[in-house]
């Protein structure tokens, strides 16, 4: 009885430590600042600790993209503090650390974070480029100017652009490529609001689905001020969805990775074709009228946003899949956004009272085994047209959803909310 009980002793310890999760490869990086010398210093948990073979601390000046990362510091194995010794006030910087782990896959875990002190506001952040489906202007007109009065306030030159609706992508890009080329160096960003052109680009099927391969949309197309899109080569017409059908000649280009370096970020707030979030008809223009009206009062922390806690919501569906650990991201997500305050929730939990139908988050991660409408142990479009998800910013992961532009599509069911108008979510990626 003795050696059976040693052996099972063993065997348990065994699992403990040999069993790994998606969080074991995101590190938990946080800082503490000082006006004095460190003013930076640096901390983390340690998981699986007894597989860590190196860790590996890197710093370079935030925002000086294309620099590369210097290493500051190779730790020993069990650290979980470092002394950033020669950062200054009025820097910021950002921090990478890298493990290594012996005997676990995926490898390394990685942390990041960016941290300074007194690092001034930015007070202007360049041009944004407004661009406004021309159906939705009009009707649209008080929302948009408290928009761009938002927008303003948040260090942004605006300059609105009218796009048709009717209109192709290349005609969208003319107007952006236009506005750009008159001020290269100010303008940064481009907002789409409504029904702008979708593009669509590539001969891809990210999430392995045969009848899925064609193009997809591509709003990186309207941040690509200089690379080359053709329309000549890709000819597929397997797929089952006919706007992911690809020819030449379509409209829909050839590339599947973006020819050349984008020199804007670009976001867009479409809420075409939402028939099943809210659950009661609620017409495109409502939908972004009430959108905008969130929105605002987010941005003044006023109504329903007025006191949001620095929390997240995790809801990982797939675990370890084929070698993968796609949860990584929500976890690294939420350690850089909000730290340690995270509920991980249960499967079919997402809008129970206990979670997302009744606490209120910044940030909100899920992933599952998807279709255009729904995401396996979380829920589907319908459920956010019924329920409350009081997650203001939202991430969901799963086959489908980055084909965005389909009618009800998962990905922007947040964003449209429920009928009573009490969901929260303004941005889902």
């Amino acid at each position: 009885m003795r050696t059976a009980a040693w052996f099972f002793g063993i065997m348990a310890l065994s699992l403990t430590t040999i069993a790994q999760t998606p969080r074991d490869f995101a590190i938990d990086l946080r800082a503490t600042v000082s006006d004095t010398a460190p003013c930076i210093t640096l901390s983390w948990s340690l998981r699986q600790a007894n597989k860590i073979a190196s860790q590996k601390l890197h710093r370079r000046l935030k925002n000086a993209s294309g620099m590369p990362w210097e290493l500051q510091a190779t730790l020993a194995s069990n650290a979980t503090t470092y002394a950033d010794s020669s950062a200054v006030p009025g820097i910021e910087y950002e921090y990478w650390l890298q493990r290594s782990f012996a005997g676990l896959s995926p490898s390394p875990a990685v942390g990041y974070l960016s941290a300074g002190v007194k690092v001034p506001e930015v007070h202007q952040r360049g041009t944004l480029l407004l661009v406004v489906d021309d159906t939705l202007a009009a009707p649209l007109a008080p929302e948009i100017a408290q928009l761009t009065a938002d927008l303003a306030a948040d260090g942004w030159t605006v300059q609105s652009l009218l796009a048709p609706r009717a209109g192709t992508p290349a005609a969208v890009k003319a107007l952006i490529q236009s506005a750009y080329n008159a001020d290269p160096e100010q303008v940064k960003m481009v907002y789409l609001l409504g029904h702008v052109p979708v593009p669509y680009s590539g001969n891809i099927g990210p999430d392995g689905h045969s009848n899925h391969v064609g193009a997809w949309p591509a709003d990186g197309y309207y941040a690509d001020m200089d690379g080359i899109w053709t329309d000549a080569s890709v000819s597929n017409t397997s797929a089952s969805r006919p706007a992911n059908v690809n020819i030449p000649g379509d409209g829909k280009f050839d590339q599947s990775y973006l020819p050349s370096a984008t020199e804007l970020m670009v976001g867009r707030v479409d809420l075409h074709s939402m028939t099943k979030a809210p659950s009661t008809a609620a017409t495109e223009l409502l939908l972004l009228r009430r959108y905008l009206r969130k929105a605002h009062d987010y941005r003044h922390k006023q109504g329903a946003y007025a006191a949001i806690p620095r929390r997240s919501l995790i809801r990982d569906g797939f675990g370890y899949f084929r070698g993968e650990a796609f949860a990584i991201a929500g976890w690294s997500w939420a350690f850089t956004t909000v730290g340690q305050d995270i509920d991980v929730a249960p499967s079919g939990q997402w809008f129970a009272d206990a979670y997302a139908g009744g606490k209120d988050y910044l940030v909100a991660y899920g992933n599952g085994g998807g279709s255009y409408e729904s995401a396996s142990t979380i829920g589907t479009t319908t459920d956010f047209g019924l329920y409350p998800s009081r997650a203001v910013f939202t991430s969901l992961f799963g086959s489908y959803f980055g084909d965005w532009d389909a009618d009800n599509v998962l990905l922007r069911a947040p964003l449209a909310g429920n009928a009573t108008g009490d969901s929260l979510g303004l941005t889902c990626f």
